[in-house]
Order: C-alpha cells, then sequence, then structure tokens
C-alpha cells in the first residue's frame, strides 16, 4: 500500500507539472498576459462561435511608439517595467471577458467580442491615453502607444485576414505620427484615425 500511495503522490506531481508547463506554454512570461499561440487560438474560436451567432469581433493591435528609443535611454529593466505596467493598462482597460495578450516585444493585441466599431474606437482611444500617461514618467523618450483595430460581423474576413487589416491599421497609425487609433471596417472609407 505505501509503494501506491507514493506512486499515487507522483503522478498527481506529474499532472501538476504537465498543467504548469501548458500554462506557461499559453502566457506571456514577462507580463503574464496570453501570448501569440493563446491568442491566435482564441481568435479562431472566436471567429468560429460569430459565424454561428452572428456576433461581432474586432482584433486590435497595439504597439508601443517610442519603445527602442526609451530602452536605449534609460535600461532593459526599465523596458521590461514600462511593457509590465502597458500590459496592467491593457488588462484594466479592456471589457470583462475580452482577450489580451503580448505578441512580442513592444507589440501586443486585443480581442473584443460583440463589440462595434464605435465601442472599439472608445476603447483604442483609452488605450492610448493609458500609455500616454505612462510615458509621461520618461521624458526623455516619448513613450505613446498607435494602435490599429479590424472590426467585422460574423461574415467578415477569416482569423488571419483581421490580423493583417488590424496590422494595416497599425502601420497606418505609425506613418500618421503614432499616438493614434486606426480602425478597418467593412466600409473601407471608414478608417478613423484619432490622436
Amino acid at each position: 500500500h505505501a509503494r501506491r500511495g507514493e506512486v499515487a503522490a507522483l503522478e498527481s506531481r506529474v499532472n501538476e507539472l504537465v498543467q504548469i508547463e501548458r500554462s506557461f506554454a499559453r502566457t506571456d512570461p514577462l507580463t503574464s498576459l496570453c501570448n501569440r499561440r493563446a491568442f491566435i487560438d482564441a481568435l479562431q474560436k472566436a471567429e468560429a462561435r460569430g459565424r454561428r451567432t452572428g456576433e461581432r469581433l474586432a482584433a486590435a493591435r497595439l504597439d508601443v511608439d517610442g519603445f527602442r528609443a526609451r530602452n536605449d535611454a534609460y535600461s532593459r529593466n526599465e523596458g521590461d517595467q514600462l511593457l509590465r505596467a502597458g500590459s496592467t493598462s491593457l488588462s484594466l482597460t479592456t471589457r470583462m471577458g475580452d482577450l489580451a495578450a503580448r505578441l512580442e516585444n513592444d507589440e501586443f493585441s486585443l480581442l473584443l467580442y460583440n463589440c462595434r466599431p464605435d465601442n472599439a474606437m472608445k476603447i483604442g482611444q483609452r488605450l492610448v491615453d493609458e500609455v500616454a500617461e505612462l510615458g509621461r514618467a520618461y521624458p526623455d523618450a516619448r513613450v505613446t502607444a498607435s494602435v490599429g483595430m479590424a472590426c467585422f460581423a460574423a461574415s467578415g474576413p477569416d482569423p488571419d485576414e483581421m490580423m493583417r487589416l488590424a496590422g494595416s491599421a497599425l502601420r497606418q497609425a505609425r506613418q500618421n505620427g503614432g499616438n493614434a487609433v486606426i480602425i478597418e471596417t467593412p466600409d473601407s472609407s471608414l478608417r478613423e484615425a484619432v490622436a
């Protein structure tokens, strides 16, 4: 019986370690947000659900303007601190049930469920405002955010295309000088910029 108890304890510990490993495989270690893999999985599931239910989706990509200069002017540790603070702001700015993720370096993404373009724009502007507020602590490096969003009905583009459109809108926001939100909607003439 003692041997069975040891085996059961060992099995329990192995299961616990497997769960921890699964969590690490889907979580960004610096920010504790979802990572790219978890975000893409969630976006694919949301798109499939949206096709069944008619729910609107918005995908957002956020880039911290001036991050490289901030890292150069201060230190990598302070850059990491800014990324952690930004991820906290991202989590607090989104609605309950929405998903925030760190894709890579200083690029983040949001999945906004059942979100109309006007609501997506408001959320994007709050994110820009939050990052600008965080940036005030570092006057030697202009720290703001650019946000690109794609907002479509369930019959809209597939997840890869949504991310491509959000990325295109993000590039446009950066090209416009940053500190802005650009949103792509089914009517491409309805691209809005907010500074």
